[in-house]
């Protein structure tokens, strides 16, 4: 029977021996919020900001595919003579899929700001989430995060050599 002090001693015991078991991979769940633009023009991009051509851009709407363009080399695409609500979907050999849900029509704020929809794929299956927005500032943002990145990790594995 333990004694009375030795009680806390197990409990920091305890704890210790689970601190050192890995917690598991925390998984990342990307909640998109409904973008809203007045016509579907843009651009498709990569982690570091280069253009992706030809990334086959989908627009779907109960299910049922109701237009399919590639993008051109410059990454660029438009889809016209559309208006509701859609899930848009960007695939690209090399990439992982993409998706958001859109609506396409008129927008007071659309007179004031950018309408260029600008989409990073992303490599693989990672713990991020891919990005699509109308604000270029922001777009930028996520490029300059990914470059740190990807140097940091290039410089990690030069001295691991």
């Amino acid at each position: 029977m333990p004694r009375r002090n030795d009680i806390p001693r197990t409990v920091l015991l305890a704890v210790l021996i689970l601190s050192l078991i890995p917690a598991p991979k925390a998984q990342v769940d990307c909640v998109f919020k409904t973008l809203r633009v007045a016509s579907l023009h843009g651009i498709v991009m990569d982690p570091v900001g280069d253009a992706v051509p030809d990334a086959i851009v989908r627009l779907r709407r109960d299910g049922q595919s109701v237009a399919d363009v590639r993008t051109n080399e410059k990454g660029q695409f438009a889809v016209t003579g559309l208006a509701g609500h859609f899930e848009l979907a960007i695939e690209a050999t090399g990439f992982a899929k993409a998706w958001s849900p859109i609506d396409i029509g008129p927008d007071v704020q659309g007179v004031f700001r950018s309408n260029e929809l600008r989409v990073m794929l992303l490599v693989g299956g990672g713990e991020d989430c891919e990005v699509f927005t109308t604000s270029k500032k922001e777009f930028e943002k996520a490029v300059r995060v990914n470059r740190q990145r990807f140097k940091g990790s290039q410089e990690k594995n030069a001295t691991q050599k």
